[in-house]
């Protein structure tokens, strides 16, 4: 896991070089205390404006093959253009399913992931 000084370093670099930065945030809910998860786009609007951030359900609460991945764009040009970019390819739709397992995993899931990072400490051990 990166910290906040390695975070500012990759943005500087990729403001300085007009860069769009794709960040996977996919494991940032498996994070061992006392390490926090810093998502890279909130460094500053700067950098929030050339970061998509992609990020599913599926590695914290077990929902492989329901399709919960999403990605998270804030900059409307840089959205516009991920939006054109997938249309041909057909992987933007939506599984109901999967959809319903995601809320309800962020919505209830709280003592699931305690139970996770404590178990994979455990396995660590």
């Amino acid at each position: 896991m990166w910290g906040r000084e390695e975070l500012e370093r990759i943005a500087d670099i990729c403001l300085r070089h007009n860069v769009i930065i794709v960040s996977d945030e996919v494991h940032n809910d498996l994070v061992f205390a006392p390490h926090q998860h810093v998502p890279i786009a909130s460094l500053s609007p700067e950098v929030e404006r050339i970061t998509v951030i992609c990020h599913a359900a599926s590695k914290t609460f077990n929902l492989a093959r329901l399709a919960t991945a999403y990605v998270l764009i804030k900059n409307p040009e840089l959205r516009q253009a991920y939006k054109e970019g997938v249309a041909p390819l057909h992987v933007d739709q939506v599984n109901p399913f999967g959809l319903r397992a995601m809320e309800a995993a962020f919505t209830h899931g709280e003592g699931w992931l305690r139970e996770l990072l404590e178990y994979l400490l455990r396995s660590a051990e």
